[in-house]
Order: structure tokens, then C-alpha cells, then sequence
């Protein structure tokens, strides 16, 4: 099968870019890495990659490509694979070459079915669906939304499904676990055959710390008061990004310039700062990603947040 699909709409009145964000959101929130040149006449082009995800074409130079073209009434949707364009922030549609991200490439038909047609080009058609009022925040994600955070020195996590603590005793030579519940844990609640997700504490196991800091910084950045202070102690990240309420945040190189994705080295530091426009508040989701891992926390459990919250429930704290 090949691995390019178009989808047609008409007479929709739709809002492409509330269209363009569900879609990023989705992507993001399913745990992709997304990147988009800037929005321009040509149309507007959404890259993402996710390990795992068609394991043998989504590589570090591929991606699966989404192509949003046309206008409310009359526009199309073209998903593919093809070229992960390097530095595409400062690029548009007009300048990239069409055919490099949609290549020919053959797929087998059910993982094509089941990751593409079933996931994503429906969730687009149910984005479509929602009419011209269509908007971000209406979102509603397929799988429950998974907080990981820590709390006197212990990990809580909060989802919609039911959380079952517990330790790996033994794992076997096939590769089964053997789970052992933590006392009054309530493992009743798990039988033979259930699917379960077994999640690790990330944060203690790559032994990173967070810390927010007060670091004005104007023109020609984003306007940014506070940042966060990514530590590494004993753990080296090759790429490590942040994101605060799903925005990637930036850091500055020794040059000088804005970097979304760069090495956290060996017992260092790296300082991303938070855009004034973002407001984070006491629930906003702080996430550090390396590869396939990343690490949750909440904005007002990191130490130093308080003031950073103060300043933005306080309307005239700046002048």
C-alpha cells in the first residue's frame, strides 16, 4: 500500500487554522515530536516523527507529513512520509520541495490501516466535523491524559484509568513481568487478561531536577520573565526539549541564538525560558523529553515556581 493519502473537503466552512492546532495537539498529546515552517499562502505543513510509529520509515531523516492546502470551503488534507526538513522554522511551504515529503514508499497494508486510517485520518475527519467554530481547546483526546508528578518526594499519578502500584520482582526469560502489588493496593481491581501500561518513575531513574528561575530576557527573543533550570546530575540527555501547556520552549547557545533541541551534558545545565504569553499556572504541565522518554511534572511543584505564578495572578505586578 502506498504510504499517501488525500483527503477532500467541501462546503465546510471550516477554520483551518483551529484545524492545523487540533491536529498538532493530538499529535502531541499521542507523544510525537512536531515541527512547522511558518504559515503561508502555499498552505500549512505539520512534520512529525515518534519512535516506535512506522518503525522501518519514520527514521531521524523521515517523517509523516501532513499537508493542510486550500481554503475554508474547499481544501484538502494530504498524510505521508517522506523528508524531516532541518531548521524548517524559517522556511514555507513555497519553498520546500512538495515531492521530498511525500515519497513513494510502500507499507504494509494493515499497519498503514491501523496507524494512519483508523487513528489519525479519522480524528481529522472528527476535527472537520465540529464546524467553522472549531477551537483547540475543544479537544476531546481518544486516550485518557496522564499527569506524573512528584509530591513529597513520592510519585502521584492521576488519569482516568485505574492506577495499581506495585514492584517488578522478576521478569522472565521471555520478557514476561511478574508484578507484585504494594500492600492494600486494592490489586482486585486487575484480572488475568486485563491490559495493563506499566509505568516507571522516569524522573528518579534519569535523576533530573528542575528549577524556576527569574531571567528577564526581551528583543530579539520572546519576551520572557522566568525559565527553567533543566539539571542533568549523574544523566546525560543527547536530545533533551522542554514544553510548558504543550509550548517547546527555547534555551540560547553560547552564540547567542535560540535553541529548541539541544544536549543536556553530564552533570550540567540548561536554562529554557518561558514566554510571558504563556502564563503557567498551578496545574500547567511541564514535560522534558529525550527520545521516547519523557517526564511530567506540575508548574507549581517545581521549586522556585511560586513567584512565577504570583506574578501572573497578579494583573499589575509589571509595569
Amino acid at each position: 500500500m502506498l504510504a499517501d493519502k488525500t483527503l477532500r473537503f467541501q462546503g465546510r466552512n471550516t477554520n483551518l487554522q483551529g484545524l492545523r492546532e487540533n491536529i498538532v495537539h493530538y499529535l502531541q498529546s499521542d507523544g510525537f515530536k512536531v515541527q512547522e515552517p511558518r504559515p503561508s499562502q502555499g498552505g500549512m505543513l505539520i512534520q512529525a516523527q515518534k519512535g516506535g510509529f512506522l518503525r522501518e520509515l519514520i527514521t531521524a531523516e523521515r517523517a509523516l507529513n501532513i499537508l493542510v492546502q486550500g481554503e475554508p470551503n474547499n481544501f484538502t488534507v494530504r498524510v505521508g512520509i517522506g523528508k524531516w526538513v532541518q531548521n524548517i522554522a524559517v522556511a514555507t511551504v513555497e519553498t520546500l520541495v512538495v515531492s521530498e515529503l511525500f515519497l513513494p514508499l510502500d507499507v504494509g497494508e494493515m499497519v498503514w490501516n491501523v496507524e494512519v486510517e483508523k487513528k489519525l485520518l479519522r480524528k481529522i475527519n472528527d476535527f472537520v466535523a465540529m464546524g467553522p467554530t472549531m477551537s483547540a481547546q475543544s479537544v476531546k483526546m481518544d486516550q485518557p491524559q496522564m499527569e506524573v508528578v512528584t509530591k513529597d518526594g513520592t510519585t502521584v499519578l492521576t488519569s482516568e484509568s485505574k492506577i495499581v502500584k506495585g514492584r517488578v520482582e522478576r521478569v522472565t526469560g521471555a520478557g514476561h513481568f511478574v508484578v507484585y502489588p504494594n500492600k492494600d493496593e486494592g490489586a482486585d481491581v486487575v484480572k488475568t487478561g486485563n491490559h495493563v501500561m506499566v509505568l516507571t518513575d522516569m524522573k528518579l531513574f534519569l535523576d533530573i531536577t528542575l528549577e524556576v528561575v527569574r531571567e528577564p530576557m526581551t528583543t530579539p527573543y520572546p519576551t520572557s520573565e522566568f525559565a527553567i533550570d533543566v539539571k542533568g546530575r549523574n544523566r546525560q540527555l543527547q536530545m533533551c526539549t522542554v514544553y510548558c501547556k504543550g509550548e517547546q520552549l527555547y534555551t540560547i547557545d553560547a552564540n547567542g541564538a535560540p535553541q529548541y533541541e539541544v544536549q543536556l551534558p553530564l552533570g550540567g545545565t540548561l536554562r529554557f525560558h518561558i514566554p510571558d504569553t504563556l502564563k503557567p499556572l498551578k496545574a500547567s504541565i511541564v514535560e522534558v523529553r529525550e527520545g521516547e522518554i519523557t517526564i511530567y511534572e506540575t508548574f507549581d511543584l517545581i521549586p522556585g515556581a511560586a513567584a512565577a505564578i504570583g506574578a501572573t495572578e497578579l494583573p499589575f505586578a509589571r509595569t
